[in-house]
């Protein structure tokens, strides 16, 4: 299943909490749209699934696998660990399940290796 994340854990939370979120999707592909009007600091679990996230607006520092990501252009949530501090963000988390990914490239979800966590050029960044 695509979901991104079965463990996470809510480490502060700004109050009152006031979150947005809408989720279109099947078992294979899920697009999350998040918004949330406070601080917030997630700390989760990302297994069986790699996700592609973007920012629209406010404030996020976001770490995936101990590696800083730069949120200020869409980036790569891999498999592992991953942090973030939000505050009054929008959002967008496009989660893809590895085994869908592995059928539709024709490798074994093992077999597949994510690398960086942004764009290699600004062209493949505007695909």
């Amino acid at each position: 299943m695509a979901q991104l994340s079965t463990r996470i854990a809510v480490r502060d939370i700004g109050s009152p909490l006031a979150l947005r979120q809408r989720i279109v999707g099947d078992d294979r592909l899920l697009l999350t749209s998040f918004g949330i009007d406070t601080h917030l600091h997630v700390e989760s679990a990302i297994t069986g699934a790699v996700a592609i996230a973007r920012r629209r607006e406010g404030d996020l520092r976001t770490v995936t696998n101990g590696e800083e990501v730069d949120a200020g252009r869409p980036f790569l949530l891999r498999p592992g660990r991953a942090e973030s501090w939000s505050r009054k963000v929008t959002a967008d988390i496009l989660s893809v399940d590895l085994p869908a990914l592995g059928a539709f490239t024709g490798h074994d979800e093992s077999a597949l290796h994510f690398g960086a966590t942004h764009a290699l050029s600004p062209e493949l960044q505007r695909h």
